[in-house]
């Protein structure tokens, strides 16, 4: 017989359950995080101060080498930069001023910033804005302009700890070459107050870009330099040594989180495997990472993917996926539209062990209307119709480069922010005879099984 008793202690008992259900299912549970993650800003100074290098925009460019204080940086407002272009004052205040209020609601607590701060070909086009310039007066843009771009999303989403990673035109010299020394020094001490933990931070990002930071008691997130790694440096000496320091420093830390028994959030601007769009474009260099580096690092997560929750990257400026050392890892879409990609950002749902939950993507339909009004482009879980769990099967077997698969058809359509096949610069790059590159690119990051894949 059922008492009253009896039914008190049922009800606590269901109550209980659905509350521990809940917590493993990415509830509402003490702990839980929601991160913003942008990437790909490609902020342009010099196009914001002026579209070609009159003595006004010279002016200008040359303020912002004295101003270091970036709330005394201010620019004519004007026109947002047009679709396939970098990113100007206005696009970036526009974009980031309608961000806030997402950021709001989502509840965002902290934020990930994969890379690229810097526009395409940041040095070069000094010496048209800066004639005569000098390489101190170069790395005092390039540190003012960083500032300037975090500072912008500090002031979006204020009160925010954020976690960068260099990106390959985040530098003072040439694109992908390793900063100045002068250069490494400074960005750390301005980019220190932005981030979670000061002191880490600064203890190790001077000497190779790279740190430890915690996320919350349970969980550390390890910020990593990959250009270094890249086959544009493959030949510079200093970057192979700067590589192979930071593998033997990533060993040590992931034997201490072992130990610790913590999980890990790996964040990386560049993603391991092919450069699909070289191979697209018939272009060179076919892969993104040198090899042997690209599979002694890859060897390390596959030792310790049982503590590595994710890794996260960006470089793409698309809804890239990819499954490294069976990992589930990701792009978002680039804040920039250079690439022909319509713009956007994610917010992440993390357990309180930094557990990927779910994420969202939003969007803004730029190509069409040069707008920044952003929306809800897709969320992972519901529009593959998986669960955590399966993340990393669904994407291994489960899509397939066909016409009938629903969930490829959605990857298709969501890669570049609903903007596929419209706009005829992009061709190949997103020519129907290309997706079976991006499919390879998902699974396969080594030269040998990839073209057998192509040839399947």
């Amino acid at each position: 017989m059922i008492n009253g008793r009896n039914i008190i202690k049922l009800v606590t008992l269901f109550l209980t359950f659905n509350f521990i259900v809940s917590c493993s299912s990415g509830g509402s549970a003490s702990g839980d995080s929601k991160i913003l993650v942008i990437t790909d800003i490609h902020f342009d100074p010099y196009n914001s101060c002026g579209t070609s290098p009159t003595p006004e925009a010279q002016a200008c460019v040359a303020n912002l080498i004295r101003e270091s204080n970036p709330a005394s940086w201010h620019f004519n407002s004007g026109d947002a930069n047009s679709f396939g272009e970098e990113t100007n004052y206005a696009f970036l205040s526009e974009g980031l001023n309608n961000l806030k209020k997402l950021a709001i609601t989502g509840q965002v607590d902290k934020i990930f910033v994969t890379g690229d701060l810097l526009s395409h070909n940041f040095p070069a086009q000094f010496e048209s804005y800066v004639p005569n310039g000098s390489a101190a007066e170069r790395t005092t843009l390039a540190i003012n302009t960083m500032n300037y771009v975090m500072y912008q999303i500090s002031q979006a989403v204020p009160e925010r700890k954020m976690y960068y990673v260099f990106g390959n035109n985040d530098t003072d010299n040439a694109d992908y070459a390793y900063p100045s020394q002068d250069f490494m020094t400074r960005i750390t001490s301005t980019l220190a107050p932005y981030m979670a933990n000061p002191e880490s931070f600064s203890s190790t990002f001077a000497g190779g870009g790279y740190y430890i930071m915690p996320l919350n008691a349970s969980t550390d997130v390890i910020g990593l330099n990959f250009n270094p790694l890249t086959v544009e440096n493959s030949g510079n000496n200093q970057d192979l040594l700067i590589a192979e320091s930071q593998l033997i420093w990533l060993k040590e830390q992931l034997a201490t989180e072992r130990k610790l028994n913590k999980h890990v959030i790996i964040l990386q601007h560049e993603p391991f495997g092919m450069n699909l769009f070289n191979i697209i474009e018939s272009k060179t260099p076919v892969y993104n990472l040198v090899t042997e580096l690209q599979n002694e690092y890859l060897e390390l997560y596959k030792q310790y993917n049982n503590l590595i929750n994710n890794y996260y990257y960006g470089h793409y400026h698309m809804e890239d996926i990819q499954i490294g050392s069976n990992i589930f890892a990701f792009s978002t879409l680039g804040f920039s539209v250079d690439y022909y990609n319509n713009p956007g950002f994610k917010i992440l749902s993390l357990n309180s062990l930094g557990q990927l939950q779910n994420y969202t993507t939003f969007y803004s339909q730029y190509e069409s209307n040069n707008l920044l009004e952003w929306s809800e482009l897709y969320q992972l879980n519901s529009t593959y119709n998986i669960t955590p769990a399966n993340y990393v099967s669904y994407f291994q077997t489960v899509i397939q480069p066909e016409s009938s698969n629903v969930g490829w058809n959605r990857y298709v359509s969501n890669y570049s922010g609903n903007n596929y096949l419209v706009t005829a610069n992009r061709i190949p790059i997103v020519a129907p005879s290309s997706w079976q590159v991006y499919y390879c690119g998902i699974n396969y990051l080594a030269i040998n099984a990839f073209n057998s894949c192509l040839q399947q």
